[in-house]
């Protein structure tokens, strides 16, 4: 799936497509599986380890950890969504 480093903080959206952290930032993908493409983060070799929506009026905010750097990305139209498939 990841063509740079191994995904890890993979996350949902109310869509169903999954966010992944990958070594070059954040790989969104459909739910049949296809990359729709990335959220590329720069400067911060280590990639990113672990991602988040907020929650409230900023659901449709990703938080993406990289190393050394926190970045928050508004999504406009996409909510997180909890595992048993509300929103957050």
């Amino acid at each position: 799936m990841s063509d740079a480093g191994i995904p890890d903080g993979i996350k949902a959206d109310t869509h169903g497509r999954l966010y992944c952290g990958c070594a070059d930032g954040v790989h969104v993908i459909s739910p049949s599986g296809a990359l729709l493409g990335k959220i590329v983060v720069r400067g911060c070799d280590g990639g990113v380890a672990n991602l988040c929506f907020g929650q409230g009026a900023h659901a449709s905010t990703l938080f993406a950890l990289a190393e050394g750097a926190v970045v928050a990305v508004t999504l406009n139209g996409t909510r997180g969504a909890l595992v048993d498939g509300t929103h957050t």
